[in-house]
């Protein structure tokens, strides 16, 4: 079978639909997490703190019990990359949990991701952060706390 490669082969062999949409929901949901993660480290470089994803993976390990016990100490370099790459991981997932949601592909696919991710950070930051108490009650937070 002249040319008959492990890419050649790839290529022939039909994509499952239901896995293409998981993947194209994994790919938005990374793109927005990239793009909040970058607002989010801008934030903090600009008030010369640490970004909010670090603070949270500080008070999430102290509810935890773990001693490390940084205060307001700046990031490290492994605090940042475990804080926006967990960030990361979770955009990804949810990205996942919209498409296996979403039955109807003739809806906007830009509408109804953006409704589905407010609505997502309305859940995590509204109602999970504060209940587990690693985030502020949302009407109680202020942009220095």
């Amino acid at each position: 079978m002249k040319g008959a490669g492990p890419i050649r082969r790839m290529r022939e062999q039909p994509v499952n639909a239901s896995l293409g949409h998981l993947a194209a929901g994994a790919a938005g949901g990374l793109a927005a997490g990239l793009l909040l993660s970058g607002i989010i480290a801008g934030q903090g470089a600009a008030q010369r703190r640490n970004s909010e994803l670090v603070e949270l993976e500080r008070r999430s390990a102290r509810k935890l019990g773990h001693p490390q016990n940084r205060g307001d100490a700046p990031g490290t370099f492994s605090e940042e990359v475990v804080a926006h790459g967990g960030h990361l991981a979770l955009s990804a997932l949810a990205g996942v949990g919209y498409a296996a949601m979403v039955k109807d592909r003739d809806t906007s696919s830009v509408a109804a991701g953006l409704a589905f991710g407010a609505g997502f950070w309305t859940l995590a930051y509204g109602v999970v952060g504060p209940t587990l108490g690693v985030t502020p009650k949302p009407w109680k937070d202020t942009p220095s706390s």
